[in-house]
């Protein structure tokens, strides 16, 4: 049976870094992650499963504002003609690229899933995953997730 590698908060962020960077050009300047953050209004979040012999899932959570913002850099199109759908689909895409790029860290998950994205639910204060982090982008809040089999949250 392979061994699988533990997968840090420390991999986790410099893989959202990359895609953001590449992605938005965006710099991410980590958040704190303690539970006096600030209740956050409604959320778009997108899940995308990894199967194989490692199970887990990414979660990424966006604010509908920020969400705005992604899909109209990667329509190249202006904000105000955003909408939901575009969202959605900006998030989905994102979260796609980061599960992705984790996929390789991770041997034995093999499969990723399409991403189901949805606007229902309060995004949580303080996430019980075991890697999170969270970000403030231009200002907005932007959340990522990581669960599954085999996953340290000791930074390395």
């Amino acid at each position: 049976m392979q061994t699988l590698m533990p997968l840090t908060s420390k991999k986790v962020d410099e893989v959202v870094r990359s895609v953001l960077d590449v992605t938005f050009q965006l710099d991410a300047t980590e958040l704190r992650r303690s539970a006096d953050l600030e209740p956050q209004p409604l959320m778009v979040r997108a899940n995308i499963a990894l199967n194989g012999d490692w199970k887990g899932q990414v979660v990424v959570y966006v604010s509908p504002e920020l969400a705005k913002e992604m899909a109209a850099a990667m329509m190249h199109s202006d904000v105000a003609a955003m909408g939901k759908a575009e969202s959605f689909d900006a998030v989905g895409e994102i979260a796609n690229m980061i599960a992705g790029n984790l996929r390789p860290l991770l041997p034995g998950a093999r499969l990723v899933s399409t991403p189901k994205v949805t606007d229902e639910g309060l995004a949580p204060v303080l996430m019980q995953h075991p890697v999170e982090l969270s970000y403030r982008l231009d200002g907005m809040r932007f959340y990522v997730a990581v669960e599954g089999a085999s996953i340290s949250s000791t930074p390395n």
